[in-house]
């Protein structure tokens, strides 16, 4: 198989070209390492076999070291079940055209068989095999499954992927020596299937992994950020039984292990790149649910969660909340260092969340005191609170996020309902998000629907207030293509301790069910004493991109669940997205029609 790189998207200027070839041995997929690229540019590439030729793809090289750098745009998302629904996100995040990167925070995939996977069991499209993956060859057809989505492919092909992985793609809930999901014995042995997966992905996944070597790594992206990707699967310690376990606290457990530990401290210096971001799986923000909850709740919150009970009160300890020991030595490193813009940005949970990271969690009330931010995105697919409890948006779930928040006042916004496109934006002068609720085409009740309200988060100063901000039912999601046109926003007024406060123009609208706002998270210089006008732009704050995407009508559920079907088949016309091949018969090559490209990072 030939492949070229070229400077523009006619390929006239090619940079760099060469041959590869592929086999059984790696499943029929193909990697490339160009060369000759320069940085903070981008490129297009394609494959050719014999007379077919693949759909073009398009990537962009990092900027270089030291260099300035204005703006750095990623999309960020995570938890993706193919069964569970359309992958709408990757769809909207193709089209935009204005990302650096994707970055991919774990469950890139799921393991279980149809119906097995959260509460309502609903099967959008059934997971191929039908069968838990347990050895080589299930890993293998699940991930080529995946990429046959034409959604996914897209994505794929406008932006390079910086990914990790959580437990999904081997098996739930997965620690060093096992998993939650998995039977000694009855299903083999763990490390047989931890193999068998950690192949799969490297084969698969758009990552210069090499099974038995560490995945976790470091990209720094000129002056402006560099972005340690974690993973926090290959060396913890078993979880603890629930949140009152003695070992929750104890100094020998461990979610990273010593020697990624002591590299991540490394990389949260004073020095270097402004921003700190971390790639971070699973949250590292303390997180308590109160026991005020209905049970009904309880249970809900529980399954999103992923926690255990104790007394009614869920408590995740499988997040960084049941390895209080590491997150304690990053949080003393990043105080006694005065590590400054430092921002974990997290996946997993199905939900969004944007919160401080207390210096001390016992005090925060009423010291406001913190030593970083965390931004965590909401799933692609997989179920979220109103799934679980069937429910509509923004109903029930209200008076959950507004329990959670009273019981940890760092936790500055709260979303369980929506499964968004969340893009997070670097600048010199602040760190700001976008967020659009999209369809996923699950079957269920008639739900008004409204957007994920953004916001900003100081780093290193006092908390901003989260606005709350009304939201108008509008009509119910609908999975026709939708028409994208751009609308008008003040830009961000106010101190480094307020969050970006919508307009009224910002509310939803009757024939918009989709509405993505905009925040800034200002650039921390100290904790305290500086005066809030110096950390904003000139002209009071600067304006994100916002856009509103209109809906059609979609009265009847069972219309919009059949026409998100035919829009997951639909291919977008080659001037919306590029994608496609220059000669019939060259959608794919090898079994299962697989896509031969992907970005790398």
């Amino acid at each position: 198989m030939n492949w070229e790189v070229a400077s523009d998207p006619d390929f006239s200027r090619i940079v760099s070209k060469g041959s590869v070839k592929t086999g059984p041995e790696r499943d029929h997929t193909v990697k490339v390492v160009a060369g000759r690229l320069q940085p903070g540019t981008p490129y297009w590439y394609r494959f050719t076999f014999g007379r077919a030729v693949s759909a073009v793809g398009r990537t962009k090289t990092a900027p270089a070291a030291g260099a300035q750098v204005e703006r750095l745009r990623f999309g960020v998302v995570s938890c993706a079940n193919y069964q569970a629904g359309y992958f709408s996100s990757y769809r909207h995040l193709a089209q935009r055209g204005d990302l650096d990167a994707v970055l991919h925070l774990g469950d890139y995939l799921y393991e279980y068989a149809p119906g097995e996977y959260q509460a309502r069991d609903v099967v959008v499209r059934p997971h191929d095999p039908a069968v838990e993956m347990t050895t080589l060859s299930h890993y293998r057809r699940r991930h080529a499954q995946y990429k046959t989505d034409p959604n996914m492919q897209a994505l794929h092909s406008a932006a390079p992927f910086i990914v990790t992985w959580d437990d999904h793609e081997a098996a739930n809930d997965a620690w060093s020596g096992g998993a939650e999901n998995h039977t000694e014995g009855a299903e083999g042995l763990w490390a047989a299937r931890r193999a068998a997966a950690n192949q799969a992905y490297a084969e698969w996944m758009p990552v210069r992994y090499q099974p038995g070597g560490p995945l976790y790594r470091r990209l720094d992206f000129g002056s402006l950020a560099s972005l340690s990707m974690l993973d926090l699967r290959s060396y913890r310690s078993e979880q603890a039984a629930n949140g009152l376990d003695p070992a929750v606290d104890s100094p020998d457990r461990t979610i990273t292990g010593d020697a990624q530990m002591d590299w991540l401290l490394g990389n949260l210096t004073s020095g270097g790149p402004q921003w700190k971001l971390v790639g971070n799986p699973v949250m590292i923000a303390p997180v308590r649910v109160p026991s005020t909850l209905s049970l009904a709740e309880v249970a809900g919150v529980q399954k999103l969660m992923g926690g255990t009970t104790i007394d009614g009160v869920p408590y995740n300890v499988d997040q960084w909340d049941g390895y209080e020991a590491d997150r304690s030595r990053v949080i003393r490193h990043l105080r006694d260092q005065g590590v400054k813009d430092t921002v974990f940005l997290t996946g997993d949970i199905h939900s969004g969340w944007a919160c401080d990271i207390p210096a001390d969690p016992l005090t925060y009330p009423t010291t406001g005191d913190s030593v970083a931010a965390e931004l965590v995105c909401t799933s692609v697919t997989s179920d979220n609170l109103d799934d679980i409890m069937n429910t509509p948006p923004r109903t029930s779930s209200l008076a959950v996020e507004a329990a959670i928040r009273t019981a940890n006042p760092h936790v500055k916004y709260l979303d369980f309902d929506s499964h968004a496109t969340p893009s997070w934006t670097s600048r010199p002068q602040g760190f700001g998000w976008t967020g659009t609720s999209l369809p996923t085409g699950r079957p269920g009740p008639r739900q008004p629907h409204c957007p994920p309200r953004s916001g900003s988060v100081p780093a290193q100063a006092k908390p901003f207030r989260q606005p709350e901000a009304p939201c108008e039912p509008g009509p119910p999601p609908v999975p026709a293509p939708c028409r994208v046109r751009k609308c008008r926003r003040r830009p961000f007024r106010g101190g480094r301790n307020r969050v970006g406060q919508p307009d009224d123009e910002s509310r939803h609208r009757p024939d918009a069910h989709l509405r993505p706002c905009g925040g800034r998270l200002p650039a921390g210089r100290d904790h305290a004493g500086t005066d809030p006008a110096a950390r904003r732009p000139a002209g009071g704050g600067h304006q994100l991109p916002c856009r509103e995407v209109a809906a059609g009508d979609g009265d009847d559920p069972e219309s919009r669940h059949d026409d998100d079907r035919r829009a997951a088949r639909q291919v977008r016309s080659p001037r919306e997205l590029g994608l496609r091949s220059r000669r019939r018969g060259s959608e794919g090559h090898g079994p299962r029609n697989r896509p031969p490209f992907s970005n790398a990072a």
